[in-house]
């Protein structure tokens, strides 16, 4: 039975993270759940970038980078579709390829990146951790689960609402008396205060549904 499993680690430690640098409170997510051996994540997602066309620039001049198409979207962030060299191809995406491993989601916020990985089975996953430990990759193992345990671990949450609704929560946004504004929490996410609260009303809603097995009328 397949295993699925997060891991954190720092953008510095690894090629795709070091090009994906972004300012502090911008996020990254890259769109594509994709069996590494098929490619590299050809899209990325970033929200929170004063200059979006600034970034894509820089982004370009990597040498890991071969080419980057940028496509503008003020509701949900600003789209890149990125070709990348084999330079991008370090030690950690090498023993997921050997290891059999897909990213299923991964995601960056204030220098680290959190992917959600699936092996087909535990004596992989296993391997590629102590793989990875003894070639001194720092990453740090999250929650481990099979595919039965848990589908959908986020609540069919995106990674934008999963992101508001960690941040609100963490800033005090539902305490009583409330502990940051709508617009002090927009400005946190590089959005607008209306667009946090449909974020977060919208997550709201997926969550106590799905969490709560409530079916759409």
């Amino acid at each position: 039975m397949s295993v699925i499993a997060e891991f954190t680690a720092g953008g510095d430690d690894f090629v795709v993270g070091r090009a994906l640098a972004v300012s502090h409170g911008s996020t990254v997510d890259l769109e594509r759940i994709v069996p590494l051996d098929d490619g590299l994540f050809p899209y990325c997602r970033v929200r929170g970038e004063a200059d979006p066309g600034v970034f894509a620039e820089t982004l370009a001049a990597n040498p890991a980078v071969e080419g980057v198409v940028h496509v503008p979207d003020e509701d949900e962030g600003d789209l890149y579709r990125i070709t990348w060299t084999e330079d991008a191809v370090d030690d950690i995406l090498e023993l997921l390829v050997e290891h059999e491993g897909q990213v299923l989601a991964a995601s960056a916020r204030n220098g680290r990146w959190r992917f959600r990985l699936r092996f087909p089975s535990t004596a992989l996953l296993a391997d590629f951790q102590r793989t990875t430990t003894d070639a001194g990759i720092p990453l740090e193992v999250g929650r481990v689960y099979t595919a039965a345990e848990s589908t959908d671990p986020d609540f069919g949450l995106t990674t934008a609402q999963v992101d508001a609704l960690v941040t609100a929560v963490e800033t005090g946004y539902f305490r009583v008396p409330r502990g940051i504004t709508t617009a002090d929490l927009g400005a946190l996410l590089g959005i607008s205060d209306q667009a946090v609260s449909e974020r977060i009303r919208r997550g709201v809603e997926t969550l106590t549904r799905n969490a709560l097995n409530i079916p759409e009328r």
